[in-house]
């Protein structure tokens, strides 16, 4: 339902905020006329009590001006809110109008205004419902004013027409919304994803490595860290057209490799992460070879080879940028080794190829 605040996503608190405005402003405007009205009608018969109902609705505007509306928005409470303001102003406006003359009154014409709001802010059922508000509304007007019957009937008419119009515009509102929320998802995920293998990018892999970290409670969490060897020479001697397809398959190979709650990455070049929830050392061991040989065998344009990097959390790091250096440090050792190799970082305290700053000699 559009802009409906269960949804938490289907508006932005702008839009709602916007809208709080928008209808404190009318209820304003419907102040001011009654005002005006009543100080061009000094004789008018019931002036007192549209006076005392005049400054009543300043007051419970102004109130209403002053809620905490962020907070309700926030809580999904901005269409309940607004919708039963909308309601409310109907019988309010009847009252009105009755005693400023009936039909007759400018004040009959105001329960055009709440139909308005809603066309421009609710869902199409709460447009209708309100719609349907103002429809009986009109006709008590008219039964209380004793409008003939045909009049009564063209007024409601055209009300219902409005109604109709209202709904409709709110339709439209909707479906643009759901594809402006559907486009905007889609920019947000090729922001995060890479365009030529499909893994998660760089900000798309550090924006869920820390939910994935604290989201596995004390168990362990691997990090495999994956670079083709020779990739350089691959461009160089098969062009850059082969490298691409080489980096695909390489991507594919991994992805195909992960667990569903798996995180898979090219952290740019020929260089890819995998982030593995719930995985202890031996494990993480086991799935870096199967990935190993699986690219060595794989039917590629070029044959290649990757070097691996494993680090484990907590036992071989203890924070998420140990776990990412110590992987790193690996796989820099794997490369010294000579490449084609899975290789463990050393536990913490431990020296190997690469100094305690992060630096290769």
């Amino acid at each position: 339902m559009r802009g409906h605040p269960e949804s938490p996503g289907s508006r932005p608190v702008a839009f709602w905020l916007q809208h709080v405005r928008l209808g404190l402003g009318m209820s304003a405007t419907v102040i001011v006329m009654i005002a005006v009205n009543l100080l061009l009608s000094s004789d008018h018969p019931h002036a007192r009590v549209l006076w005392i109902s005049n400054g009543a609705a300043v007051v419970v505007t102004v109130i209403a001006w002053r809620l905490p509306w962020r907070r309700l928005i926030e809580r999904g409470l901005a269409l309940p809110a607004l919708l039963g303001w909308s309601l409310s102003l109907i019988p309010l406006i009847v009252v009105l109008a009755h005693l400023d003359g009936g039909a007759s009154s400018p004040m009959a014409h105001v329960i055009l205004l709440p139909l308005v709001f809603a066309a421009m802010a609710y869902p199409v059922r709460a447009t209708i419902l309100v719609g349907a508000a103002a429809v009986t509304g009109q006709l008590a007007i008219a039964a209380l004013s004793e409008m003939p019957a045909g009049d009564a009937g063209l007024q409601v008419t055209v009300l219902a027409l409005v109604t109709v119009m209202g709904a409709r515009i709110a339709h439209t509102h909707e479906r643009t919304l759901r594809e402006s929320e559907a486009l905007a998802a889609r920019l947000g995920e090729l922001a995060r994803v890479d365009g030529l293998t499909g893994c998660l990018n760089h900000r798309g892999f550090h924006e869920r490595l820390e939910a994935a970290v604290t989201g596995n409670g004390p168990g362990p969490v691997s990090l495999l860290q994956v670079d083709i060897d020779h990739f350089k020479a691959v461009n160089d001697t098969h062009g850059h057209p082969c490298g691409d397809e080489v980096l695909e398959a390489v991507g594919a190979l991994l992805r195909a490799h992960a667990r569903r709650d798996d995180i898979v990455a090219r952290m740019g070049g020929e260089e890819f992460f995998l982030l593995l929830p719930a995985t202890d050392l031996p494990t993480a061991t086991r799935v870096a070879e199967r990935l190993r040989v699986a690219i060595a065998t794989a039917p590629l344009p070029v044959s290649v080879t990757v070097s691996v990097g494993i680090s484990v959390l907590p036992d071989l790091a203890g924070s998420v940028d140990e776990l990412i250096e110590s992987a790193d440090r690996a796989l820099y050792d794997a490369k010294r080794a000579g490449r084609d190799r899975v290789v463990v970082a050393a536990p913490p305290g431990v020296r190997t190829g690469v100094d305690d700053a992060g630096r290769r000699p």
